[in-house]
């Protein structure tokens, strides 16, 4: 918990500590990819104020600014430190700290000739090890979430982008006020100076030229843009003993900061919005393979398929949902999403536990009262997902407003079960076949079959479904009924049949998969649709 003392710093001090931020749950990578990128602004800003005192020393914010950014900073990496565990951050964040100390033991002391230009290949070195760390955060996003939708990329790079100009801006303050101190690396500064102004200018256009903008971003951006030229034509008549001249500089540096960092922030909510989709696609993908590992297991349990070749499915079954849930509890966006996820996990120890054991028919009974208890859990995430996307500022507000059972992302959700009934039906039919769990395989059959009709009614009644994705839902729909017609209306099913009867399965389940894609995407296009 913050102390007041630094509560109040932070606000006077260090634009990038708003109350608007994200509400993420503590973990979620939304909030650790902004606290590296706030690592990198604090080094700035606070060499900038130190560099700004040297010229003079009468501007009193720079004094609140250094402390502010000092003391959270030292608050962001513990944050950071339980985050990165991972051999792949853990030496990063090491020397990031090892610099920082020395650097921050610089910046708090007297400011003087001496001190100015050690502070200068201090700040350099610091700021090197910062960067080191977000590249080494990026691997590390990009190994453990390998499919990030495509377009989520433009996204994630203008929030960075946004980020990135808040840090010229103050850059371009440190080098402005470092090249007119009488150091002897004037020459090296002043070409500095010169590139970090080319560089403030060139992202700008790129930042206005994006896609992703929203009327309202790219209205900041012209209004960033031209404040920040008026800024750069201050420094012409320089006079630094001028304390009012002085602070009004300051000030105005320090607004343009806060306005790059409140754009950052919209960026931010934007991919929060854009992300649940994915988020609850990949709940679907869990529930769906959870169903066909028992597939898996029932044809080793009656003799359909060889003891190895199962195995084998098995174990990358395994390895991928186990992949998929470490990733889910990372970027679970709330706390009770998270918790989801991590129950997940826990249930799934003992599914695990009975997949290893050998293929039986007794078995597999008890492997599927298993597998009810994670879907449970599954089901329970992706309502927790669809609860938080509604309360989204940034979500469209006709979607909102819409019954939960019309909103698209709750078709994306039904697309999910759906794949998941049609694995479950293969078991379900099996069973009945051979006469295994008595009446309740066979319950549960017709509740399937009936479910499975149900959701692909209220998808097929969606008014708003694109020509792709009618088009999905009519090729779904022949699926099911050749599926139906037969193979589950026979009494029995020889091998043969239900090799068959499989192949067919996986059909639908193909379809399913591009079905769940599309209504994916078109969520995503609603929401970037409705900011224009």
């Amino acid at each position: 918990m913050r102390t007041i003392c630094i509560f109040l710093l932070a606000l006077m001090g260090s634009p990038l500590v708003w109350a608007g931020s994200p509400d993420n749950s503590d973990g979620s990578i939304q909030k650790i990819l902004l606290l590296s990128e706030q690592q990198k602004y604090l080094i700035k800003q606070s060499a900038k104020a130190f560099m700004g005192l040297a010229n003079s020393p009468k501007v009193v914010d720079y004094y609140l600014q250094i402390d502010s950014s000092l003391l959270v900073f030292e608050e962001n990496l513990v944050e950071l430190e339980e985050f990165s565990e991972s051999p792949i951050l853990k030496p990063a964040l090491t020397d990031l700290k090892n610099n920082w100390k020395e650097y921050s033991l610089v910046v708090s002391r007297e400011i003087g000739p001496k001190t100015c230009s050690k502070l200068l290949k201090l700040e350099r070195k610091t700021y090197e090890s910062a960067e080191a760390y977000r590249f080494a955060l990026s691997g590390y996003i990009a190994q453990i979430y390998p499919n990030i939708a495509r377009n989520l990329k433009e996204s994630y790079g203008l929030s960075s982008r946004a980020y990135a100009q808040a840090i010229f801006a103050e850059s371009y303050m440190f080098y402005q006020y470092a090249s007119r101190l009488d150091l002897p690396e004037k020459r090296s500064l002043e070409r500095s100076l010169k590139k970090v102004e080319e560089q403030t200018l060139a992202n700008f256009d790129i930042l206005l030229n994006s896609k992703v903008n929203t009327a309202s971003t790219k209205e900041q951006l012209q209004n960033i843009k031209g404040k920040w030229l008026v800024l750069s034509k201050e420094f012409e008549n320089y006079s630094p003993k001028k304390r009012s001249y002085m602070t009004s500089l300051a000030s105005s540096s320090d607004q343009s900061s806060q306005a790059l960092c409140r754009l950052a922030s919209e960026y931010s909510q934007l991919v929060e919005v854009l992300s649940v989709s994915h988020l609850v696609a990949m709940v679907s993908r869990h529930r769906a393979q959870n169903k066909e590992m028992a597939r898996t297991y029932l044809l080793a349990a009656f003799d359909l398929e060889r003891d190895r070749s199962v195995r084998q499915s098995l174990d990358e079954l395994i390895s991928e949902f186990e992949g998929r849930n470490r990733r889910l509890v990372v970027f679970a966006p709330t706390k009770a999403a998270r918790r989801s996820a991590e129950t997940i996990g826990r249930f799934w120890k003992n599914y695990k536990k009975a997949l290893k054991k050998n293929y039986t028919e007794e078995g597999l009974f008890k492997l599927i009262e298993q597998s009810h208890i994670i879907m449970a859990a599954c089901d329970r995430m992706a309502e927790d997902l669809e609860n938080y996307a509604g309360q989204l500022p940034l979500y469209p507000k006709e979607q909102k407003e819409l019954p939960k059972e019309e909103r698209i992302i709750h078709l994306l959700n039904i697309v999910g079960h759906q794949t998941t009934d049609i694995q479950r039906l293969l078991i379900y039919r099996v069973q009945t076949a051979k006469n295994q769990g008595g009446s309740i395989s066979l319950r549960r059959y017709e509740d399937t079959v009936k479910e499975f009709e149900q959701t692909l009614q209220q998808l097929q009644t969606f008014e708003d479904n694109t020509p792709a994705i009618v088009e999905g839902l009519h090729k779904l729909e022949t699926l099911w009924t050749q599926l139906k017609n037969d193979y589950l209306g026979a009494q029995t099913l020889e091998k043969e049949e239900l090799l068959s009867c499989i192949e067919q399965i996986d059909l639908l389940a193909s379809e399913l998969e591009q079905l769940s894609i599309l209504y994916e995407n078109m969520v995503n296009t609603l929401v970037q649709y409705s900011l224009k």
